[in-house]
């Protein structure tokens, strides 16, 4: 919306698919203000990260073998948390500067990039970092891989800021916004799912979990990259993507529930490494990933 006599546009919400309404009181004071647009934007990162199933799903798979950083004894060593805890941070902030670079960079109108193509490359992000999950593609390289698909990233989210046909003034107010919730939501993603994986990669369930999450991400990030490709017409598991990211409360809530009852059984925990059985539920030699 724009003012009379306003030169610059705000943002006072977006209607898609999903929003079909949006109310605006007639007379405000603040129809037009900064302060409105920036906390519209605010709630346009939100969302588009909330429901982009594939932003997530990357996300989640960098996180995976985080944990892997533990040296496996048998209680939380405040060390192993730390050291894990600051890989977590590291990915989390390579990932948002990689995709801040290339998201200012295309929504000011310095780089453009076909949608299909950006699109296809978050497909292919995707699929690297569930391979990563399962064998490191680079050992300890999860915040390298996160920088540089971020800058991919970067781009799909210009498209939404472009699509708002903003003047330069509110466009850097908007993309502030923007910027701001998608990182609140990822934020929020690490905090739902990091205490979980902590404590299941300390049983001995864990390389079975992450093997088989990784799988499913792998799986996922195939059918969108065919898709984007147009290597086939529809994709079968986009009702599958949409039912994971319509509850993700109860997906967390179940990961937390079974993390709680793998850790209340001893014998599925695991014993201090090395001295650790190398069976098939410990973990594998390649998963222990050592910081140096």
């Amino acid at each position: 919306m724009r003012e009379e006599g306003a030169s610059d546009y705000t943002t006072a919400g977006v209607i898609d698919w999903q929003v079909h309404d949006l109310s605006i009181a007639a007379g405000s004071a603040d129809i037009g203000s900064t302060g409105r647009g920036f906390l519209a934007s605010v709630h346009v990162g939100v969302e588009h990260i909330a429901q982009g199933a594939d932003h997530l799903l990357f996300l989640v798979m960098l996180l995976l073998p985080a944990p892997l950083l533990a040296r496996g004894s048998r209680w939380v060593r405040r060390d192993d948390l730390r050291r894990a805890s600051w890989r977590v941070v590291h990915v989390v902030t390579a990932f948002a500067v990689g995709h801040s670079i290339t998201l200012a960079l295309a929504a000011l109108g310095y780089i453009t990039v076909n949608s299909r193509v950006v699109e296809s490359l978050i497909a292919v992000s995707i699929l690297a970092s569930a391979v990563h999950a399962i064998k490191p593609l680079v050992p300890g390289g999860e915040a390298v891989i996160a920088a540089g698909f971020g800058l991919v990233h970067g781009l799909a989210f210009a498209v939404v800021i472009s699509q708002l046909g903003l003047g330069r003034t509110s466009l850097v107010v908007d993309l502030l916004g923007f910027h701001i919730g998608i990182e609140l939501t990822q934020l929020l993603v690490v905090v739902l799912l990091m205490p979980s994986l902590m404590v299941l990669s300390r049983t001995r369930l864990y390389p079975g979990v992450r093997i088989v999450l990784a799988a499913a991400g792998a799986v996922l990030a195939a059918a969108w990259l065919a898709e984007r490709t147009t290597l086939i017409s529809g994709n079968p598991l986009n009702g599958v993507a949409d039912a994971l990211i319509a509850h993700p409360l109860v997906i967390a809530g179940a990961l937390a529930v079974g993390a709680v009852a793998s850790w209340a059984v001893p014998r599925l925990r695991v014993e201090d490494h090395p001295a650790a059985p190398r069976g098939a539920g410990s973990l594998p030699e390649e998963s222990v990933i050592t910081a140096s």
